[in-house]
């Protein structure tokens, strides 16, 4: 595990983020979803990691297992952060954007972490150091009821065009902020340079591109450019719902494979 000093400027979560890093949709029609969480809690899994950093694949392999439980989507949706303050080590992560460290910072700033490292796991916006026990295995949680996130995606040219709605159990005068992030599975890196030099890293459920519909009370509308890029692998999209007062609480969540 390593730790950095948090130097960066204050973080503005509901800032827009940019896509300066092209993704792949495999020259291939993505195939029209409907997302449904139900109404038994999803829980988001996010990583922060780097290919500048020794102590990250062992994290980025434990999120990869997901691919083949029976949880994933149902119970457990995972995003990972590149962040690219390890590039000065010698190798600048090909993933890695601004927003993803600002996040890790916000997360500090906000008390839900002790620190600022890779790999940082976080569960439902909360700062998780179970992978480092004994075991590595995500922890049991009892189930809860929560509002049902539902969403249409279609492809249309070179867009993602996604319509969700938010059935809540309670009431946010406020309104929901439905967050997403698109994600890439099956990438590879031949790294050589910093600490993972002579190694080919492999990626799942890495963020290509992340932002969020803009507060609303229940339902949103909103476009995805798709992007080309010279690497395989497949696409997945991720989704959570937070209150707008409190965009660190995550209420419900859900994604998918995009292509099959």
């Amino acid at each position: 595990m390593k730790w950095i000093k948090p130097l960066l400027p204050i973080y503005l979560l509901l800032s827009a983020l940019s896509a300066t890093n092209a993704y792949s949709a495999n020259n291939s029609t993505i195939r029209n979803i409907k997302l449904d969480s139900g109404l038994e809690k999803n829980h988001l899994l996010e990583l922060f990691s780097s290919e500048g950093c020794s102590s990250c694949p062992p994290a980025d392999r434990f999120v990869s297992e997901l691919q083949t439980s029976p949880e994933l989507w149902n119970k457990w949706v995972p995003v990972v952060y590149q962040v690219g303050y390890w590039d000065y080590l010698g190798w600048p992560d090909p993933f890695a954007k601004p927003e993803h460290q600002q996040k890790q910072y916000a997360y500090r700033r906000s008390g839900r972490a002790n620190g600022v490292y890779t790999p940082g796991f976080f569960i439902d916006g909360q700062e998780w150091r179970g992978f480092f026990r004994r075991g590595r295995t995500l922890p049991e949680i009892k189930p809860t009821s929560a509002g049902r996130l539902t969403a249409d995606v279609k492809q249309a040219n070179a867009m993602l065009n996604i319509s969700a709605s938010y059935a809540s159990t309670d009431k946010q005068p406020k309104g929901y902020i439905l967050n997403w992030a698109l994600t890439g599975l099956d990438r590879e890196t031949e790294v050589n340079k910093g600490e993972n030099a002579q190694k080919k890293l492999h990626h799942d459920f890495v963020v290509l591109e992340s932002g969020f519909a803009h507060p609303d009370k229940k339902e949103w509308q909103l476009n995805v450019p798709l992007n080309s890029h010279p690497v395989s692998g497949n696409l997945a999209l991720s989704l959570w719902v937070t209150p707008a007062e409190n965009p660190f609480e995550v209420l419900q969540a859900t994604g998918s494979l995009l292509q099959q």
